[in-house]
């Protein structure tokens, strides 16, 4: 591109060769006033329509004007009259002025014909500094008339732009705008009381997102914008928010967020693309969804594998906070982003290539649960260290393996992901617990991860527990994952309302109790486990018994009575759950053959390392390294966290993965602090799947699976996993905006 040079304001400036006075201008860091420019925005030579909507209420185009701005003038030596600095090319040894009495009067002409029609009282008000959000006015304008009750009063270019041309003590004739607030969109607001007729958001809509949803006509001297059609999502609105970030003004908002403090740099982010924000890895999930529309697979693997190397193991048993934080949850149902990870797992066929040590480094990762799993896939393939994991169980796989039914979890997947970590070149030996990390070290080992998991049953400490006919979930999951018979009898009673619960409930029902119940003592809303689990469960006949706490188990004969008080739900504890508190009086017992009690678990500590633990019996460790107060030790995963989620172990095994290659002399491995989703096209596709309701997952009928260990839930079709990554919103596309 040729590079020209010219004068602005007796400064040198170099600039491309063909673009506007206005665009070299601003990259030189010299201001000129406008409205109808932004630098996401191309010009277009637009034309009104024949008519549009505002609220359902149809505008018909009553004459032609120009939808500029005039704001943007400029005097270039020779050419004598005025121009506009976005519609004039730079030229070499162009000679320009932007600030003079004669463009200041012109400027202020035109600012004050846009402000007839817009809130201006504080506009030309001489308080200095301004007023602060909601301040309170020393010249009592009515509160919707105030900027400082704008909801993009922060922001507002309007302000800039009157402060920079000097509207101070000018009485400027209102004319207010019959128009009400537009809400009928679910994610933005649309205030035409504030709008200022600069065309950004129409063309942003229909020249950079290809939609066109968004229109103009002219009436009564001024520009008045509007949808297509009667309503935003009748006129193909896709929701992605490009309109609300163009505008100069408060005219368009984001419901979620107009009245919040304005963040910046990463905590913007993470406002604007909230499932990257949930996820502990923070996996950039719309980047993955996109390329599976185009059904490019592979680079979707590869973008979820930057950060989480099991892919298949999250897809089936992830609690995909994601979901819950999915923006299409304000629309209909959220993107099905976990089924759709497994889709692309079992789609890309399964390699992975030894990995040559690099380095003369040796770490020892102490269990092969998600956590020291994921530690030593990347000490290994990006450390190049000599990796060695022990498992004091017979096999590997950690709290997956021996906690996580198989309808849920099929044994091939974990294996799969396991075979992964061989491939590599991870040496995993079985069979071998560690009580000494001393020994570790003496052995040759540099550096030692403690990722031995919480496996431990915690019980409630009410009196009959030692009944044996009280089991923990833990337990009974750990047998029947191994394939040991276990009778419960007809009836059982589940304590907990946890996946963990809800695991041991199928479970029970799969061995052949007739009669399922889960004991819970808060309300179904605060039911911590995942609402497909609850779903399912139900499904298969599990029954429920809610504001229910046991507080004593009796043997009676060969059955248990178990002795409960009801609950009614106070004030949130520390959970942020109401808090139950017991109704006197309320006690009742009923009879079971079994009870299983799922209440939580916790970690038995090698002996060596009780100096460690911290007071909830834990692994006490440095929070941003993760190192224990033992040089050269690290912990990481539900030793640490207490019993949290697949993907919160894997998230940790990678931090762990940093902070030992850096105490091992290298660099950060995987980058977890960066909140950078990657840039996408900007364009949209006109797509009938985008309004498309949310894909269920296929799932095994109900009554062919109670009395069988099948996978339960079936998988996404490629029809299906593609369909549904078309609803998603690309809300990363808003970062792209300058």
């Amino acid at each position: 591109m040729k590079v020209i040079e010219l004068t602005i304001n007796d400064r040198k400036v170099s600039a491309e060769a063909g673009i506007s006075i206005l665009e070299a201008a601003r990259q030189a860091g010299i201001y000129i006033p406008s409205l109808c420019y932004h630098p996401s925005v191309p010009s277009s030579n637009l034309m009104p329509d024949k008519f549009i909507y505002q609220g359902g209420k149809r505008i018909h185009n009553e004459q032609a004007l120009d939808a500029n701005c005039n704001l943007c003038l400029v005097q270039v030596n020779g050419r004598g009259a005025i121009v506009k600095a976005c519609e004039t090319p730079v030229e070499a040894g162009m000679v320009v002025t932007t600030e003079n009495d004669e463009i200041k009067k012109k400027r202020k002409e035109s600012l004050t014909s846009i402000l007839v029609h817009h809130p201006n009282i504080c506009l030309t008000c001489d308080r200095d500094p301004r007023c602060p959000p909601f301040g309170v006015c020393s010249r009592s304008a009515n509160v919707p008339d105030r900027c400082v009750a704008c909801p993009g009063y922060a922001t507002c270019e309007l302000i800039r732009i009157a402060d920079h041309i000097g509207m101070v003590g000018i009485t400027i004739p209102r004319e207010p705008v019959d128009a009400s607030l537009i809400d009928d969109n679910p994610f933005l607001d649309f205030d035409p009381k504030l709008c200022v007729g600069c065309t950004r958001c129409i063309r942003f809509c229909k020249e950079v997102r290809g939609i066109g949803a968004l229109g103009y006509v002219s009436k009564a001297g001024r520009i008045i914008t509007g949808t297509k059609a009667p309503s935003f999502q009748e006129s193909g609105c896709h929701f992605c928010f490009g309109c609300v970030e163009v505008c100069p003004t408060g005219a368009l908002s984001d419901k979620k967020t107009k009245w919040n403090e304005k963040k910046e740099g990463e905590e913007r982010k993470k406002d604007v693309v909230p499932c990257m924000a949930a996820c502990p890895l923070q996996i950039d999930i719309p980047a993955y969804l996109y390329a599976v529309t185009k059904k490019n697979y592979d680079d979707a693997l590869e973008i979820i594998q930057e950060k989480l190397p099991f892919a298949s193991l999250c897809g089936h048993v992830c609690t995909h906070p994601c979901e819950s934080a999915c923006r299409r949850n304000e629309l209909d149902q959220p993107v099905a982003i976990k089924a759709i990870k497994r889709f692309v797992a079992e789609t890309v066929p399964f390699v992975e290539t030894p990995s040559k040590a690099v380095s003369d480094k040796k770490v020892a990762v102490v269990g092969s649960g998600p956590a020291g799993m994921t530690a030593a896939y990347f000490l290994r393939k990006k450390g190049g260290h000599q990796v060695t994991v022990f498992e004091a169980f017979s096999e590997a796989g950690g709290m997956p393996l021996t906690g996580i039914p198989r309808f849920r979890l099929p044994k091939t997947v974990l294996n799969l992901e396991l075979e992964r970590l061989r491939r590599l070149g991870v040496e995993i030996i079985t069979n071998q617990p560690v009580e000494s990390v001393s020994d570790l070290f003496k052995s040759g080992f540099n550096a030692v991860l403690m990722s031995i998991g919480a496996h431990e049953e915690i019980v409630l400490g009410i009196p009959g527990e030692e009944n044996p006919g009280i089991m923990g979930a833990i337990g009974l999951l750990r047998k029947v994952n191994s394939g040991e018979k276990v009778d419960l009898g007809d009836r059982v009673a589940i304590i907990g309302g946890g996946n963990v619960a809800f695991d041991a409930a199928r479970v029970s029902k799969r061995l052949g109790a007739k009669e399922v119940t889960i004991v819970y003592r808060r309300s179904e809303k605060e039911m911590p486990a995942d609402a497909e689990e609850v779903k399912q469960a139900a499904d298969e006949g599990i029954n429920y018994m809610y504001l229910t706490s046991p507080i004593r188990y009796e043997l009676n004969g060969k059955k248990i009575r178990v002795e409960c008080i009801r609950n009614k739900l106070k004030r949130p504890d520390a959970s942020g759950r109401p808090r139950p508190k017991p109704v006197k009086g309320s006690e009742f017992s009923f009879e079971v053959d079994r009870v299983i009690t799922a209440i939580g678990q916790s970690t038995r500590m090698p002996q060596e390392l009780h100096t460690d633990m911290d007071v909830n019996g834990r692994f006490k460790v440095e929070e941003n390294t993760l190192m224990m107060n033992t040089d050269g030790v690290f912990a990481a995963g539900d030793a640490v966290s207490g019993p949290k989620t697949v993907t919160t172990a894997i998230a940790m095994g990678a931090k762990a993965a940093n902070t030992i290659n850096i105490y091992l002399g290298g660099q950060m491995i995987v980058d977890l602090a960066t909140f950078n989703p990657e840039n996408l096209p900007q364009q949209l596709e006109q797509d009938d799947k985008f309004l498309a309701k949310r894909m269920p997952m296929p799932l095994r009928p109900a009554e062919n699976r109670k009395n069988n260990f099948e996978q339960v839930e079936l998988g996404l079709t490629e029809e299906m996993a593609v369909a549904e990554a078309k609803r998603c919103l690309r809300c990363s596309l808003r970062l792209g905006i300058e």
